[in-house]
């Protein structure tokens, strides 16, 4: 497990390296991230991938991380060739984080803005009477403030419309020009405005759920299927409509609550949506509960004789086995059938995935000593797999088989030794006493010593000891080490590992980091071009070590030592 990397994975550093709207969206496409392929060269970790997005064919995705500096990544959509970093991007940073840190993948999309938000207001126009002045009215009101706030006032003393007279022929028109796309939506920089008017169906499809719940029940059904085909057709790279859809199925089930329980025939129109379903929109346990029994009952009927239907066919993440068995799983789950969806999940275990969806499902039912076996066994068949072993990790560590999740924390860091994996380890052996702490730390150093350069190579073996010295404030060791090495060796470390341990030593050690700070800022100034922001910033950190007399002198020699450097020596001023 690298420690770098996945600081740069947190929710704090994605967030500031995709923008808000993206990283919400590639939260919901994680589900279709397949053919992984991860790679290290020396410090430089990458990763990549398929990841399926609207169209029929997936989009090739990269990654790379190297520790100092910011995610990188390269997409074949239009967005990503904007320069931006996309949606598929993402998706598949936080697959990457899953997989190295072992943690759980939480793929929801989150939840629709509320109806009252400021992007809602235009919709509202949508209560008055639909005629087809009113509609290009509306069209017009999106580029016109002024013009909405008078339809808005003329709105407020009029009658709004009903539902209680209104065929489906008709509510199916209205839900109809209100989803209408342009042919050009391909264009992702169209979509946002699209999404704005199409959102209007909400306040329309809310309004008759309060006069003819039934209707906004069968309208909201043809809503998503009609925003489906928008979507398949257009550049989603921003997430907007898949929102919009996420929304449309929330206003699907309270339609549904209002409108209360359903004929059979429900059954089939709800199983025809959820095989179309790319995003995992539905509350599957709380649609069934409020289709009633007939139809809930049918629904698990549809279910599983899809599943029989395919069930020898190959399963690969896509196909129609797949859904099929995903479907038929979903369902168990949603009604409490534990013994049928564990029997299912046994007789298809195949991939890793399975295995761990079947410890996640064994673990989710409260079966602690079952989860256990099951992980066992899954790491007998994949040992070397991160999901796996941290599963199996928790499963000791609930059961309290503390020795063997030692023998396993320390397994996983000469695995992938890390700063993280080390307090883990030392963490695991803390509990079985001071003395086991003490023996375990030993043994972690001499493998670092025997076996660590070979895994790791010098410099990241260099860095990961200088951090480990640095946890532990073992600053004289730290400090004897680098003393003892040549110029050549330490220039292995790089400037940003240097700048990295400097910045950490104590005020007590001022003159030290003031020197090694000195070294990366030599070191980073050899391959730097304009406008130096690193390299600036190295020069505020390296002043913060040095008395004011000091200051003055190094940045009198800095000046001239650089004078070629016009802009570097012109970001000197005021320092």
């Amino acid at each position: 497990m690298n420690t770098a990397l996945l600081a740069a994975l947190t929710d704090t550093e994605l967030a500031s390296h995709f923008d808000a709207k993206v990283l919400a969206r590639g939260r919901a496409l994680t589900g279709g991230v397949s053919h992984t392929q991860p790679g290290q060269e020396g410090a430089l970790h990458s990763i990549s991938a398929n990841v399926r997005s609207s169209g029929p064919t997936p989009y090739r995705v990269q990654l790379s991380h190297a520790p100092g500096t910011r995610l990188r990544g390269r997409c074949e959509c239009v967005y990503a060739e904007s320069g931006l970093p996309c949606k598929h991007q993402a998706a598949l940073a936080l697959v990457w984080r899953a997989q190295r840190s072992g943690q759980a993948l939480n793929a929801a999309a989150p939840p629709a803005p509320p109806a009252s938000s400021k992007r809602r207001a235009v919709p509202a126009l949508e209560a008055l009477p639909a005629n087809e002045l009113l509609r290009r009215l509306i069209a017009l009101a999106e580029r016109h403030p002024e013009l909405r706030d008078e339809l808005l006032a003329g709105a407020a003393g009029s009658a709004p419309a009903t539902a209680a007279s209104l065929p489906l022929v008709e509510a199916k028109k209205q839900v109809t020009s209100l989803l209408a796309a342009p042919r050009d939506l391909f264009e992702w920089r169209r979509v946002g405005a699209y999404v704005r008017k199409a959102e209007g169906v909400l306040a329309l499809l809310q309004g008759w759920v309060t006069s003819d719940p039934q209707l906004a029940l069968e309208a909201c059904e043809w809503a998503l299927v009609k925003l489906r085909r928008v979507w398949q057709a257009a550049d989603d790279s921003s997430g907007d409509i898949a929102t919009l859809m996420q929304a449309l199925a929330g206003q699907f089930l309270s339609s549904l609550q209002a409108a209360g329980p359903q004929a059979k025939t429900f059954a089939e129109r709800y199983a025809k949506l959820v095989e179309a379903d790319e995003h995992d929109l539905f509350d599957h346990a709380a649609l069934l509960a409020a289709m009633g029994p007939q139809a809930a009952q049918r629904y698990g009927e549809i279910v599983d004789k899809a599943w029989r239907a395919c069930s020898e066919q190959a399963r690969e993440i896509g196909n129609p086995a797949w859904g099929a068995l995903r479907r038929l799983l979903a369902h168990l789950a949603a009604v409490g059938d534990a013994s049928g969806e564990l029997e299912l999940r046994r007789a298809t275990l195949s991939d890793v995935i399975d295995h761990g969806e079947m410890i996640d499902a064994l673990t989710r039912l409260q079966r602690p000593r079952e989860a256990l076996a099951a992980a066992e066994a899954a790491h007998r068949r994949f040992p070397d797999h991160p999901h796996i072993s941290q599963r199996l990790l928790r499963a000791y560590e609930a059961d309290g088989w503390d020795a063997e999740a030692l023998a396993l924390h320390q397994q996983l860091f000469e695995r992938s030794p890390s700063l993280a994996q080390y307090e883990a380890s030392l963490a695991a052996a803390q509990r079985q006493g001071q003395a086991v702490a003490t023996a375990v730390r030993e043994r972690l150093w001499r493998w670092l010593a025997s076996e660590g350069q070979q895994q790791l190579g010098f410099g990241t073996l260099a860095e990961l000891q200088l951090q480990l010295w640095a946890h532990e404030a073992r600053w004289q060791e730290a400090l004897d080490w680098i003393a003892a090495q040549s110029q050549q060796q330490l220039s292995a470390l790089g400037a940003d590992r240097l700048r990295q341990f400097a910045i950490t030593l104590p005020l007590v050690h001022d003159e030290i980091a003031a020197e090694l700070l000195k070294t990366a800022l030599r070191w980073s100034l050899e391959r730097a071009s304009s406008p130096y922001t690193r390299q600036l910033q190295l020069v505020q950190q390296t002043l913060a070590r040095l008395t004011p007399p000091q200051r003055q002198l190094w940045l009198a020699w800095l000046r001239v030592e650089h004078k070629a450097k016009r802009r570097f020596v012109e970001g000197l001023v005021g320092l």
